[in-house]
């Protein structure tokens, strides 16, 4: 008798309720189905291989984050920003919003005017009344909580987070960076990153632990509402804000920039030391501001310029568009007038980092 048939007929009487157990029992090879060939109705599809998905490399900020060795990540740091207009209502000098937006319009296009001769004490006096920033660089002697966040020695570096509580603007950190030995002349820099980047960014991308390693003393202060291409877009909201009461939000950062400095030389007792600068985006454009208002720094290196009638994406006002210094741009930009050694070089650096280590050390070592 053929088993296969046998099975089978028993499978369906036992389905039907009508046969119980009185099936034989037939071994695997001849209860074996006949094999379905791929492709064919029957067939099962094939299971695809999952991809492994590689994990994202972690930037310098979420880095930071994950350290926790910057304090600014623990607190709401820009709000110092949002409330210096009201806790400066004495010293407002209020255009409104809608002029904001007005010159914002009617600016779009423009260029800068012509220089108008101004330069030293002349330039100074006019930039420090259209940022309104007198009252702020008559207080940098001001009292403030400074407290060591982190410290470690690694390499040929000491490296210090400090936490800075200002009475003007608030918490923000400083990286310093500190050669475990000294090497001749003391000299100290103060590096100023751009959008987008931080402490981190300027002192590994941008010569921050170079110079360091080179023997200089490099100060890196995080330059908060710096991120304008970001949504929701704090540093237009802030930067507004300020303008539609007569303050700047690059006056704000003018004043910290030379609070990191005076702090950076009572951490290190240095105060003897020749001063640099060194700016990348954003933090040129500062550094061009900071050497004219401030007899700090004796040398000054720069990849950017700016007009104040820059934008960050579409239509946003940050802290590089500020009417009031539009017309001093070309005066403030030209380097003929600045009575410091300085150097232009190209965005980023580009094949000029050796020429910009040895400008500090001819300018800040002899």
């Amino acid at each position: 008798m053929n088993h296969r048939f046998l099975f089978k007929t028993c499978v369906s009487l036992a389905a039907l309720g009508l046969l119980a157990s009185a099936c034989p029992k037939v071994g695997p090879t001849e209860a074996a189905k006949p094999a379905v060939r791929a492709g064919s109705p029957g067939a099962k599809p094939k299971q695809k291989k999952k991809k492994k998905v590689k994990k994202p490399l972690q930037t310098l900020l979420e880095e930071e984050q994950k350290k926790s060795i910057y304090p600014c990540q623990e607190y709401r740091c820009e709000e110092a920003y949002r409330t210096f207009s009201v806790r400066h209502a004495a010293h407002q000098k209020p255009v409104g919003r809608a002029a904001v937006d007005r010159w914002r319009t009617q600016y779009k296009k423009k260029k800068a005017p012509k220089a108008k001769g101004l330069k030293g004490e002349a330039l100074k006096e006019a930039i420090v009344e259209e940022m309104n920033i007198g009252f702020l660089l008559a207080d940098l002697d001001a009292a403030r909580s400074v407290r060591v966040a982190h410290e470690r020695e690694t390499g040929l570096l000491r490296e210090t987070v400090l936490e800075v509580i200002d009475p003007h603007v608030g918490r923000f950190d400083v990286l310093l960076l500190e050669p475990r030995r000294s090497k001749g002349v003391p000299s100290a820099i103060l590096a100023l990153h751009g959008h987008g980047d931080n402490p981190e960014t300027m002192a590994r991308k941008y010569l921050g632990r170079q110079l360091a390693e080179q023997g200089h003393r490099v100060a890196l202060p995080r330059l908060r509402a710096h991120e304008c291409q970001r949504n929701p877009n704090l540093e237009n909201e802030v930067a507004i804000d300020l303008w539609a009461h007569g303050f700047s939000l690059m006056g704000l950062h003018v004043y910290e920039a030379l609070v990191t400095r005076r702090v950076a030389a009572s951490h290190w007792k240095a105060s003897m030391t020749k001063w640099g600068i060194l700016g990348h985006s954003g933090g040129s454009s500062l550094s061009n501001l900071l050497t004219r208002v401030s007899s700090d720094f004796e040398a000054k290196v720069v990849d950017y310029f700016v007009d104040f009638n820059n934008r960050c994406g579409p239509e946003r006002i940050h802290c590089e568009t500020f009417g009031p210094l539009f017309p001093l741009a070309n005066d403030i930009n030209n380097e003929k007038t600045l009575g410091v050694a300085h150097m232009s070089v190209p965005y980023g650096y580009k094949k000029r980092k050796k020429a910009i280590l040895t400008f500090f050390d001819k300018h800040l070592k002899r």
